[in-house]
């Protein structure tokens, strides 16, 4: 009886201390993953801030949340020279010897369009591999001169769905929208500097 107490007791001590270094070792992965995640958000902020002081551009933009053309107007005319830090590729559009890019902001959601030479298409392009050209571009800067804003007027959805009797039905649902579109001028591209 007492040989099973002690092996009893043994099995729930070395039970109990392998559970202990699952959890250590997990919430050492969870410090590192945090730690990891500062030190990209720091560098983040350090490059931003010197390339708005080498560049004179205004890094609230990105972040800037206005419901009316006229607000951002008034924060443009202080200085419309910007940085966007995180944004998507839309699209890209070559006419004669100029490339056009659609791009757009995460939130709040902003279109910007602008335009840049073969050259500059060249330098934007290698920032990126083939197969990830129109995706996210987080670690790379784009300063642009915005020249026009306007917020977009309308919402259009349309989805297709059955009825009760098993016909398909279109819905359109119409809606103001909280979308600005901007154009710009690109001035130049930056990598992660840090």
């Amino acid at each position: 009886m007492k040989l099973l107490t002690i092996i009893i007791y043994l099995s729930i001590t070395l039970l109990w201390s392998c559970m202990s270094n699952d959890s250590t070792e997990s919430n050492e992965s969870k410090v590192t993953q945090i730690d990891s995640t500062e030190i990209k958000r720091s560098k983040r902020d350090q490059t931003l801030k010197l390339l708005a002081k080498s560049y004179g551009a205004n890094i609230e933009f990105e972040n800037a949340d206005f419901s009316t053309t006229f607000q951002f107007q008034e924060f443009l005319e202080i200085n419309n020279k910007v940085i966007i830090s995180g944004f998507h590729i839309n699209d890209v559009e070559k006419i004669n010897t100029n490339y056009f890019f659609t791009i757009s902001t995460f939130f709040p959601k902003k279109i910007i369009q602008f335009s840049c030479s073969e050259e500059e298409f060249k330098k934007i392009a290698s920032k990126f591999s083939e197969t990830s050209f129109i995706k996210t571009f987080s670690d790379n800067y784009l300063i642009l001169k915005i020249n026009s804003i306007k917020k977009l007027k309308l919402k259009i959805d349309s989805s297709i769905d059955e009825n009760s009797v098993g016909d398909p039905t279109t819905n359109i649902e119409i809606e103001t929208s909280d979308m600005f579109i901007c154009g710009a001028e690109l001035i130049d591209v930056q990598s992660e500097i840090f």
